[in-house]
Order: C-alpha cells, then sequence, then structure tokens
C-alpha cells in the first residue's frame, strides 16, 4: 500500500464518521437540497415529460395555449408558438411539481429515518456512513473527470496514485465519468 491508499482510508472514515454523526435523515436533506436537489427534479422532468404531455387535460391545456397565440396573431405570440411556449410551460408547472413531491417524500423518509426507535436509529446511523461514503465517491470521481480532462496521465495525482492498492490509478485513467467526454470528444 501507498501513502495514496492510506489517505484514502482515512478520509472514508472520517466521511462516514460524519455520515453515522449526521444519520440518513439529515444526510439526505442535505444533499437534496440545492442544486443537487435540483438536477434530481430536471431527472425526474425529463423521464415523466414525455408522459405528461399525453394525458387529455394537459393536451387540452396545450391545445388552448396554442389557440390563444393563435388567434391573437402578432409577431411576440408568433415567437412564443416558434419557440413552442405551450410546452416549456407545462415544463415548468411539471417541474414544480415534481420539486414539491421530491420535498415530500425527503421530508417523509427523514422523519423515518430519524425516529426515535432503537432500530431506527442504528438504520439510521448505518445509512447515513453509506450515504456520506457514496456522496464522497461522486465527488471524487467529479473531481479526478476534472483533473483527467485537463492534464491527463502527465499530472502528479497520477503519479500519486500509480501502484495503489485500491487501483486509484486505473479509476484515475479509467473513469466511468470521463465516458461522457470520449463521447463528444470523438467522430
Amino acid at each position: 500500500m501507498i501513502l495514496a491508499d492510506y489517505i484514502l482510508i482515512l478520509v472514508v472514515l472520517v466521511v462516514a464518521l460524519v455520515g453515522v454523526l449526521l444519520g440518513f435523515g439529515k444526510g439526505l436533506k442535505i444533499i437534496t437540497k440545492g442544486i443537487v436537489g435540483i438536477l434530481i427534479s430536471i431527472v425526474n422532468c425529463y423521464f415523466l415529460f414525455g408522459m405528461v404531455i399525453h394525458i387529455g387535460f394537459v393536451e387540452s391545456f396545450m391545445s388552448l395555449i396554442v389557440n390563444g397565440l393563435t388567434n391573437a396573431s402578432n409577431w411576440f405570440c408568433n415567437f412564443l408558438l416558434l419557440i413552442r411556449i405551450e410546452m416549456a410551460t407545462v415544463a415548468v408547472i411539471l417541474f414544480a411539481i415534481v420539486s414539491a413531491i421530491r420535498k415530500i417524500i425527503v421530508t417523509i423518509i427523514a422523519n423515518i429515518a430519524e425516529s426515535d426507535h432503537a432500530v431506527c436509529r442504528v438504520i439510521n446511523k448505518s445509512l447515513g456512513a453509506l450515504l456520506s461514503v457514496a456522496a464522497f465517491v461522486v465527488v471524487a470521481l467529479i473531481a479526478m473527470q476534472i483533473v483527467v480532462a485537463i492534464q491527463h496521465e502527465s499530472s502528479a495525482l497520477y503519479t500519486f496514485f500509480k501502484g495503489s492498492f485500491f487501483h486509484l490509478d486505473q479509476i484515475y485513467l479509467n473513469n466511468p465519468l470521463l465516458e461522457v467526454i470520449h463521447k463528444f470528444v470523438r467522430k
């Protein structure tokens, strides 16, 4: 084992300890706030949007918007029709609904996890450790992706990871997140 392995073990233990101290409920609330919560809602909206626009009353709502703008027939209304304002309106409403539902679900799960029952406390602390370690892994992979995109194999970080027991050098070079960049770069 090299120095990077010992540092990784120490960092994972500290992150897990923080997760135990926070617990799953509080950790989930922290993680789903802000930009991550918004991204979760956007992804859910992306998957739901195709189904929602085919619901009867939503189709009627979109037709009402299109008919109203078509009847107004001025340059601004034509522009709104061009950018498909009826679709954008449904998307914004869906985003608001999904965000509210996400907050309600997170609150319910957090309240269940944070209950005072002994079994729930053990589960809350255990899942808190797992959640914090998983969040650390995601952040570490993103950080590695940024460094690799800038410097690749010539970086000091790769040299620091080389020969790692946990194969950090291989994770650094074969980061699953790098495939996204490679798909855009390759022609």
